[in-house]
């Protein structure tokens, strides 16, 4: 259970980031919360003294408590440069993101500092502590293993404290301050599971990625989709994963899980990167795409396998992602308010790694 002066804390942080409190930047009273909270005089002025160490408020004796200079959440525009950490992505799968994040802040006048980091928590924090050493307006972030607790919360709250904005893109950490902005992963991958059971599949498995965001809210699609074309779960057909398994699955992890995979006659996976490795895995066995099982990818990286077939995907709206993601970062450095989190569509693209099923449906 929440400590109670934490969940009062909360509130109050939430109200600031949804831009709930007026010109005059007043927060509530400690009579106020107090009664809603049903909480001690001592309880609502340990939230607040909390939200006052984060750089959040200002405290005034026998007055109510104000946000960090008036209204402001965040600092504003001071150094006209913005950092930029991004995956390092050897297949630069993602440059669109980057090339749409660099062409909007070099329209509104940023200097762009970029850092690339590799998937793993100990290089974002390499990251973090090189951008708290520049000079900066706001930064934008691709998020980095977040679909697990991150180890760097000090320095978000650091970040914080410098009233410094932030802008996820592509996933984000629970509980640290920011804008998101992602695509529609469990409604894609809904998509793709009704879709391989219009094509007569009930056997459908899949593979997907746990240590992201992303990974999480795909596995989520599936489950969904299953539900609602009346099939059946089964913990043996689907593999969670990290990303750095990806070179490794299909091959040692393959052997293992074989006989559970090829109980599928089709396979969900978290990205095209993962399908291509399955493809290339299976065919090593004997097994073709897509005539012994269909694959689904996510992201268009617009691979083809064997040469010829072109993945059943959905194109992520890459550049679009990252002009959006600046113009979010500037709206929150220029009114130095928070922008509400958005969310953007990924488009389905058929290909001929799906196919009709002719195996027999499963009883």
């Amino acid at each position: 259970m929440k400590v109670k002066h934490r969940m009062i804390a909360q509130y109050i942080r939430e109200r600031i980031e949804r831009g709930c409190y007026d010109e005059k930047g007043m927060l509530e009273s400690e009579n106020e919360l107090v009664s809603r909270f049903s909480v001690s005089r001592a309880t609502a002025r340990q939230a607040l003294a909390s939200l006052e160490t984060d750089g959040l408020i200002e405290r005034q004796q026998g007055k109510r408590s104000l946000l960090t200079g008036g209204a402001s959440l965040y600092r504003g525009r001071i150094y006209n440069r913005v950092g930029v950490i991004r995956l390092a992505d050897a297949y630069d799968m993602f440059e669109p993101l980057q090339q749409g994040i660099a062409s909007q802040l070099d329209a509104d006048g940023y200097e762009v500092y970029a850092l690339p980091c590799e998937e793993s928590a100990r290089d974002e924090r390499i990251c973090l502590l090189k951008m708290l050493n520049e000079k900066l307006d706001g930064l934008i972030i691709e998020g980095i293993v977040t679909g697990l607790p991150t180890p760097n919360m000090d320095l978000y709250h650091k970040l914080a404290k410098l009233r410094i904005p932030l802008v996820f893109t592509d996933g984000y950490h629970a509980g640290v301050h920011a804008s998101h902005l992602l695509v529609n992963d469990r409604d894609i991958i809904k998509h793709m599971v009704g879709h391989l059971a219009e094509l007569g599949h009930t056997r459908i498995g899949g593979i997907f990625c746990m240590t992201q965001i992303q990974g999480i809210s795909r596995y989520q699609g599936y489950v969904d989709g299953l539900r609602e074309k009346g099939l059946d779960y089964d913990d043996d057909r689907v593999l969670l994963l990290t990303t750095r398994d990806r070179k490794y699955v299909f091959d040692n992890l393959y052997n293992a899980y074989r006989t559970s995979i090829l109980d599928s006659t089709a396979m969900v996976c978290y990205s095209d990167y993962f399908a291509h490795y399955l493809a290339i895995t299976l065919l090593r066995d004997g097994i073709t795409v897509p005539d012994g099982m269909s694959i689904t990818g996510l992201d268009d990286a617009r691979l083809t396998l064997y040469g010829r077939l072109r993945l059943t995907t959905a194109a992520h709206p890459k550049g679009a992602m990252g002009r959006r993601a600046a113009q979010m970062l500037h709206t929150m450095i220029t009114t130095r308010r928070a922008v509400a989190d958005e969310m953007m569509d990924m488009t389905f693209i058929p290909g001929n790694t799906t196919a009709r099923t002719s195996a027999p449906a499963s009883v």
